[in-house]
């Protein structure tokens, strides 16, 4: 149900802003030429979802990367981004000694979300500017590994080789949003984002990367 909503909001979303930018386009000069540029970096309270997730948990992973904002309205722009983002999930295991083993799950993946941007501030002069993000992300794995400990003890294995790779490559949708902050000639951001994927992390289960994350961004 959170799938077919996620994707529905998308499609209506994309369409409202397509048409505001359209309708835009004839008071004013395309902004398209003029694209501004940024970076980003955060924390990720990583966790997976699907029939075959129970007993999983969260686990912290960090994301980094960059941004392009091309502005097609006064209040709409498409965000491209480009980031290396942590995500997986932990559990623990009772090791049959009165002790647990605790296992985490670290793919990590170069991703490529493709938003679309709505200012909520009515001037760009405002010293504080919320936005909202929505779109598709698309990423490519750049890494799996399952480690575990006990105690003093640990190791730590690549995913291929305990025969559970995870496939090459993912896609989800993203909602979020947060607030622009002036820092002199260059803006600032506060976010919070949701991540929701959409294809199974390993071949023959069914567990989906979710991430809610916390992004600090530099605009130049």
């Amino acid at each position: 149900m959170l799938r077919r909503f996620l994707v529905a909001a998308g499609v209506v979303s994309s369409v409202a802003f397509a048409a505001q930018a359209v309708g835009a386009q004839s008071m004013s000069s395309p902004m398209m030429s003029h694209p501004s540029f940024g970076v980003m970096g955060g924390l990720n309270l990583a966790s997976m979802g699907g029939s075959d997730a129970s007993g999983l948990d969260s686990r912290m992973g960090f994301l980094v990367g960059g941004f392009a904002k091309f502005q097609v309205a006064p209040k709409i722009a498409i965000q491209p981004e480009l980031m290396y983002t942590q995500k997986g999930a932990k559990m623990s295991i009772d090791n049959g000694d009165g002790g647990t083993v605790d296992a985490h799950i670290k793919p990590a993946y170069i991703e490529l979300p493709v938003l679309a941007r709505m200012d909520l501030a009515s001037q760009q002069s405002a010293k504080a500017r919320p936005f909202l993000l929505l779109g598709p992300t698309f990423a490519l794995k750049a890494g799996c590994s399952i480690s575990a400990s006990s105690g003093s003890q640990s190791a730590s294995e690549s995913c291929s080789d305990m025969s559970e790779d995870a496939k090459s490559f993912d896609m989800g949708a993203l909602v979020g949003g947060g607030v622009d902050f002036r820092a002199g000639a260059h803006t600032m951001s506060l976010g919070l984002r949701y991540d929701y994927g959409f294809t199974s992390v390993f071949d023959g289960a069914n567990v989906k990367n979710r991430a809610l994350s916390f992004v600090v961004g530099f605009g130049f």
